[in-house]
This record gives C-alpha cells, sequence and structure tokens, in this order.
C-alpha cells in the first residue's frame, strides 16, 4: 500500500470517527449506554493517534491546519445532517409524503 493511499485512510478514517462518535454523544441520553460511548471514544482516540504517528513520520511538526480542515469537513457534514432532518420533520408535520398508487395489482396489500 502506499504511503498516501494509507495516509488519506487515515484521514478519512478520522473525519468517520468524529463524526460519528459526536452522533453517539447525541443520543446518548435516549439510545445508547455508557459502554457504547465508551467504545467509540476509544476508537477515536486511536485514530487519533495513528493520525498524529503519521504527521510524525512525515516530520510535519504543524499539521493544525490539516487538522482544521478536517473539521471543517465534518462541521459542514454535520450541518448537512441537521437541515436534513429538520426538512424531514417538516415534511412529516405538513404531510408532504402522499403515495397514489397508479396500479395496486402491482403491490401486495
Amino acid at each position: 500500500m502506499s504511503k498516501e493511499k494509507k495516509y488519506c485512510e487515515i484521514k478519512c478514517g478520522r473525519l468517520a470517527g468524529e463524526w460519528q462518535t459526536n452522533r453517539i454523544k447525541a443520543a446518548k441520553e435516549t439510545e445508547l449506554e455508557n459502554y457504547s460511548i465508551n467504545v467509540g471514544e476509544a476508537f477515536l482516540t486511536e485514530i487519533s493517534e495513528n493520525l498524529h504517528e503519521h504527521y510524525a513520520h512525515q516530520n510535519m511538526s504543524n499539521y493544525a491546519w490539516r487538522l482544521q480542515k478536517l473539521m471543517k469537513i465534518v462541521n459542514s457534514v454535520r450541518e448537512i445532517e441537521r437541515e436534513r432532518e429538520e426538512m424531514m420533520r417538516l415534511c412529516e408535520l405538513f404531510d408532504v409524503f402522499k403515495i397514489r398508487l397508479s396500479d395496486k395489482d402491482l403491490f401486495i396489500c
């Protein structure tokens, strides 16, 4: 595996970990137990250490600007997700989803 491909996988893993760990924290009160949150935190710690090792191996002592770019991506995804959830709530509230079956014989009801 090339160094660039491994680096990309580490960055993508870090992004996914950050995004999912924050989703776990948000769902904490209603859906998940502390064990799940601890597993998510451990995963995030591990991939953060891997990313740091990668930057250290590349002799990059100051990589804060790259982390800032990663966090902008994570925050953008969060905003899109929040807007989509809000749109779905409005669609449900105003009963936007109406289905008309043109040929009822096509479906088993």
